[in-house]
């Protein structure tokens, strides 16, 4: 990797945008296959259908502060992961969407709950898909609640080279809206490249207007033995 009250104080109009981060940013990334065993690079008309995830699943990535592990802890009865993002705990669904969110950069924010998963990863990711939503969110520790709004649309595919490799990534570019009471807002432009061989995406940029900018690059990927 997944954003209030803006009279209340700074820190905690910067703890909302957890919001838009776990979404996200709740983040993916993983070790080069062999070119030799890769399959043939997708088509324009190809899709990248859900992730298969299982708890153990470790990938490491470069963020500016250095490199920073993500983990699936567990999985539930529902097929939701509990995920160790960096050092935060997060909560997401099968498809990497955001349940249960922290701030990746304030580790004294509260956790933010979705009504319904935060929807940045609309599987199958097909090549000029485009999806709108609204999601209602509440802190419980702080009796705070608002909405986010999001508009996203699926690019093209791309040989993406990170640390870890180079790999065929579909494209995909999210902007989020967050808005709350008493005048509470945030905007996020959310880019990342999903890359199916690694169940994740292995490359993300993050712009927002209170917490700034994340990128983030796929060092290494270790599937879980089973």
């Amino acid at each position: 990797m997944t954003s209030i009250i803006a009279s209340v104080s700074r820190i905690r109009a910067s703890e909302l945008v957890t919001l838009s981060i776990a979404a996200m940013v709740l983040s993916i990334l993983a070790i080069a296959v062999p070119a030799s065993s890769q399959a043939p690079a997708p088509s324009a008309s190809d899709v990248a259908n859900e992730p298969t995830i299982h708890a153990g699943d470790v990938w490491v990535d470069r963020l500016s502060s250095g490199d920073k592990e993500c983990k699936i802890d567990s999985i539930d009865s529902d097929g939701n992961l509990a995920v160790d993002q960096w050092g935060t705990q997060q909560t997401t669904d099968k498809d990497w969407n955001s349940l249960v969110t922290r701030s990746l950069v304030n580790e004294s924010s509260p956790s933010t709950k979705f009504a319904k998963p935060l929807t940045i990863f609309p599987f199958p990711l097909a090549p000029g898909k485009t999806w709108s939503e609204e999601v209602k969110w509440q802190q419980p520790e702080q009796q705070l609640n608002g909405t986010t709004n999001i508009d996203g649309k699926i690019g093209n595919w791309e040989d993406v080279t990170v640390p870890a490799g180079k790999f065929d990534a579909i494209k995909a570019t999210v902007t989020e809206r967050a808005s709350g009471r008493e005048g509470y807002h945030d905007e996020v432009t959310l880019t990342y490249w999903y890359a199916p061989q690694v169940n994740r995406f292995v490359k993300f940029q993050y712009q927002s207007i209170n917490e700034g900018q994340i990128s983030a690059e796929m060092v290494s990927y270790k599937p879980a033995s089973h």
